[in-house]
Parts: structure tokens; sequence; C-alpha cells
């Protein structure tokens, strides 16, 4: 990856340039000084992303694109623990191959700016080990399609529809009365 973790930052010293983001679905969230780090995965794999602020009151996301709308397919996870400056975000994505996304140290207001430490782990899936790993969907421990998980260890919905279980109606005679 791009950046060398453990590493520290400050949101005080970075930049207030990104609309703020909405984690939770109801609340907007990262209005003050953001910090960025760019990963590129050397293999396909889960990034686990964990920023732990020292006072300071952090937002932590991730984006496939970094200037994108922070919706849809660009937020790739975000974290937003209870605002009182002490939990520890965490966040956790699949990334392909030489795929590059962006890791947004954001604080939740501008008074809530301050000290963190960040550090990352990467964890290579290998489909077919039998271990779920991002962007895996499944891992049957095998490399079968056809079984309900592919061979390249995603969700095959298809195996799952055509073995759905049949519901059968029990013919009932309606009597009209004349």
């Amino acid at each position: 990856g791009a950046f060398t973790t453990p590493s520290s930052g400050d949101t005080t010293s970075g930049d207030n340039l990104f609309a703020p983001v909405n984690c939770s679905g109801t609340t907007n969230t990262g209005f003050g000084n953001e910090l960025l780090f760019n990963y590129t995965a050397a293999a396909t794999g889960q990034l686990h992303i964990e920023a732990a602020p020292n006072g300071a009151d952090i937002v932590l996301y991730a984006r496939a694109l970094c200037a994108g709308d922070a919706t849809g397919d660009t937020m790739l996870d975000c974290a937003d623990d209870p605002q009182d400056g002490a939990a520890t975000e965490i966040i956790d994505i699949g990334v392909l191959q030489d795929q590059t996304v962006t890791i947004f140290v954001d604080s939740w207001q501008p008074c809530n700016e301050g000290p963190y430490a960040l550090t990352s782990t990467f964890t290579p899936a290998i489909c077919g080990d039998g271990l779920p790993t991002l962007p895996e969907t499944c891992d049957d421990s095998n490399v079968l399609a056809g079984d309900g998980c592919s061979d390249s260890c995603q969700v095959e919905l298809d195996f799952y529809c055509n073995n759905a279980i049949p519901l059968a109606h029990a013919l009932t005679a309606f009597l009209m009365a004349v």
C-alpha cells in the first residue's frame, strides 16, 4: 500500500475541502478538516483500517474515487461511532489487485480536530481456502462453480433460485350458493 502504518496525524493540519458524508444514513458528519491517504492494493483482499483518536472526534471513511460523490458505489465504507472523541473508528473494505482507494480521516466538526493514530492490515483473499475474505462473498473450500459459490468465490444466486423449495397448493372446492 501507499501509506505506512502505524501512522499518526492531526486533523488540525488538514484541509476542509470535501463535503460532509453520511455514515449512518441519518446524520451528516465530517464538517471539519480532513487528511487523505491513498492505498494501492498489491493483491485482491481485505483492507482493515483503524483510526484511534487522542481527544479528537474523527470520522474514518474510504472512497473508490477520491473526488467522487461520497454516495453510492464511490463510498466503500464509513465509520463514525459515538461522537465523544474516544471511539476508535474501524472500516473493512474489499480491494482488487492494483486498485487505489482513498482513506479519509476527517473531523466531525471544526472544533473537534486533533491527533489520531492510524493502523491498517491487509489480508489477501485466497479463493478456496474456506475463509471468506472481502471482496469474496463466499468461500466453500473449493473452486467449483455451480454449487452456490462460484470459482471466483462469489455467491451464485441462480443456484439458490433454481433450488428453491417448491410451494404447492391444495385444491379447494368452492360451492356457490344459487
